[in-house]
Parts: structure tokens; sequence; C-alpha cells
């Protein structure tokens, strides 16, 4: 699939109220692109993002009289102003697959402190971003406004390690939320605890990329180390130590 002009650095795949799947990606380019891919065509562009783009698909609207409207969350990395990162913004969008009519409906900016290096979205209509500033913000999906913040740990220095990647894991009707870091750590909150509650934290030999959540409440994640691991709280699926 070629469109974008810069390297791509999200991928998530969104449905129509009909059922009918679409590929959505975000990229270095400042936009992000909704896919058809069956006939591996460009259908609509997001436009106007700072810098780097990662996206998120939500549920269709239940009111919506329109198979073909899609709702996609996007974040973006921000771009220097005097020294400082700004712009990094939370966008809510609505995509008309049929027309390519693209609407920006509520925007949030700033209100981290670093770029947005990833956004997934939750049960419950909720969003989730992280950010270099060490921090995960849970957004409501219908405007991206910060609901509350979970904070990474409390580091003896005033730069916590950035979180690169965020992502939920469910087990029967709960949900965890696991966030990877540029450290070697991932870090597992129970949503609701909030910041009540140590979050589990599991150390890796160097700066862990990505973290998706799998089926059985697993987790897997991908290391500086060339390492692909998987985690499970089932003991009889363990490996040997």
């Amino acid at each position: 699939l070629k469109g974008h002009e810069k390297p791509v650095t999200s991928l998530a795949f969104c449905h129509g109220s009909n059922g009918t799947r679409y590929l959505v990606t975000g990229s270095w380019d400042g936009t992000a692109k909704v896919w058809d891919i069956q006939r591996q065509a460009v259908l609509a562009t997001l436009p106007d993002h700072e810098n780097s783009v990662c996206v998120a698909a939500l549920a269709p609207d239940p009111q919506s009289t329109s198979p073909t409207l899609l709702k996609i969350a996007t974040g973006s990395a921000g771009v220097a102003q005097n020294n400082q990162i700004q712009g990094h913004t939370v966008r809510i969008w609505t995509v008309d697959v049929r027309t390519g009519q693209v609407n920006c409906v509520h925007s949030v900016a700033n209100d981290h402190e670093g770029p947005i290096r990833g956004i997934t979205t939750l049960t419950g209509g909720l969003i989730a971003t992280c950010s270099n500033d060490g921090t995960v913000r849970l957004r409501a999906g219908e405007t991206g406004d910060c609901i509350s913040v979970l904070s990474f740990l409390q580091q003896n220095t005033s730069h916590p390690p950035m979180l690169l990647s965020v992502a939920p894991v469910m087990e029967g009707d709960a949900t965890s939320l696991v966030a990877s870091a540029e450290d070697g750590h991932v870090v597992v909150w129970n949503q609701g605890e909030g910041n009540a509650k140590e979050p589990q934290v599991i150390l890796h030999p160097s700066c862990v990329w990505n973290v998706i959540g799998l089926p059985n409440n697993d987790l897997a994640t991908c290391c500086q180390d060339g390492t692909l691991r998987i985690f499970t709280k089932a003991s009889d699926r363990m490996a040997p130590e």
C-alpha cells in the first residue's frame, strides 16, 4: 500500500457499522490515511498533524445512519518551538469512506508535557495516550478530553523514561492497561485502580519498542535486544525458568 511520503509509524483496523473492515495508518508525513484493503486504495487522508502520527479506531456511532462513516482517533508528536516540543495533539475524526469527506470534530492540544507516542482504545468508550513525559492519560472517546493520569514509576530524576506504546489487555470483563518504556520497563495498571495501587513492573534488558495485548490476558513485547517475549498469568502456560 503506497501513499505516505515518509515512514509509517502506526496501524489500526477500523470497522464501519456494516462490519466492513478498513486499515488506518499514521506516518511521519503528518497524515493518517484510511485504506480499502481489497482494492489497495486510499479512501481518505486525515491531514495537518504535527510530525509523526499514531492512530486508533473508535467504535462506530450507534446513532449513525451511514454505514460508511468511521470514527478515528489520532495523536501527534508535536513540533520544536523555542527549544520545546509544542502542538502535540489528540484529534477525534469522522471519515465517510464513500465520499472521502474528513472532519476533525474535537481536538486537545498540549496536555501531555511531551510528544504523544501511542494511542489506543479501551472498553467503555475510553482512549489512552502515552507520551515522552512518562505518563498515560485516559480520555473520553467522544472528545479526547483527559479524565485521569497514570504516572510511571517514581524516578530519582526529573526526566522519567519515555513511554513508547500503550495497549489494553483483556481478562473476561476486566481490562488492564500496559505501557512500554525506552529504559526497558513494561508497566501494567489495572483499569479503575488509578494510582491507588502500585502497577506491576516487568523489566527488560533494553528499550521496549512496542507492547500488545493478546487473548487470555497475555501480552507480548518487542525489545531492542531482538527478542519477542510473551507474558502470561496462567501458571500452566509459563515457560521453564
